[in-house]
């Protein structure tokens, strides 16, 4: 009999091990040229290098990935759907933090076209990379042999414990449930998109609201404008859960997903 467990927790290693891999080389790359671009590329380089040691590893995770990466107008439309939705849904919860004092607003904050257009390539290029590797594949792998409900929550709870750079307990809780909703969002949409949509639009408005705001800071806790994000993530995962419905047709290409 298969130890699932023990093919899981390996499985999770290798992804961990070659995300670590990855991003190491990007802040590498920005320490020696300061040039975000750069490490955008060597996200979506790593991205098609896991898809192609999982096209060798396992190919029926590979090809339940491909599935959810489909190349449809429809996938495009709830890609963009999500992304202008979230970032507004940002601007919102932004302007709250500031009318409460939570957020301190910078005295002095330029941009130019250029600088909003890397915010943008890094944004995506970050939703892209880590939506095919947590949910297209970990997500998918972990379906597998837990169910849907496991699935997601093993995905979030490995999504969290890689993001070790932040400090304070609330961004943890941030980011698992981001990565509830972002694997609620696969499962429910089959395809990818929506959940890099919300990815990015969240990555490219925070990386815009670090321009203009200063957070304040408690002790151990982190920034209390993170209370925020965590009310919003859960409005949105009761959203997704309450609305969001399965396709009514339910392609034979993928069983997994």
């Amino acid at each position: 009999m298969e130890n699932k467990y023990l093919k899981c927790f390996c499985f999770t290693l290798l992804m961990v091990f070659w995300i670590s891999m990855f991003s190491g080389l990007g802040v590498y790359m920005d320490l020696i040229s300061e040039n975000p671009i750069r490490s955008s590329m060597i996200k979506i380089i790593g991205g098609i290098f896991i898809l192609f040691i999982i096209y060798f590893q396992n190919r029926q995770i590979f090809n339940a990935c491909l599935f959810l990466l489909s190349i449809k107008k429809k996938n495009f439309q709830l890609l963009w759907k999500y992304f202008v939705f979230i970032c507004i849904a940002f601007v919102l919860i932004a302007a709250l933090a500031w009318l409460s004092k939570t957020n301190l607003l910078k005295e002095s904050a330029s941009w130019t076209h250029q600088w909003l257009f890397t915010c943008f390539l890094y944004a995506f290029s970050i939703s892209v990379y880590e939506e095919i590797v947590f949910r297209g594949l970990l997500a998918v792998y972990f379906k597998r042999y837990f169910g849907e409900g496991r699935a997601i929550l093993f995905s979030a709870i490995t999504f969290m414990l890689v993001h070790l750079d932040y400090s304070g307990l609330l961004p943890f809780i941030t980011v698992f449930l981001a990565g509830i909703l972002f694997a609620i969002l696969t499962f429910r949409c089959k395809s990818l998109y929506p959940a890099i949509g919300l990815h990015a639009g969240w990555d490219f408005s925070y990386l815009i609201f670090e321009k203009y705001f200063q957070p304040i800071s408690i002790p151990v806790w982190g920034e209390p404008f993170e209370l925020y994000q965590i009310a919003l993530y859960l409005i949105l995962i009761f959203l997704v859960c309450k609305y969001v419905k399965r396709p009514l047709k339910v392609s034979t290409q993928s069983p997994i997903v």
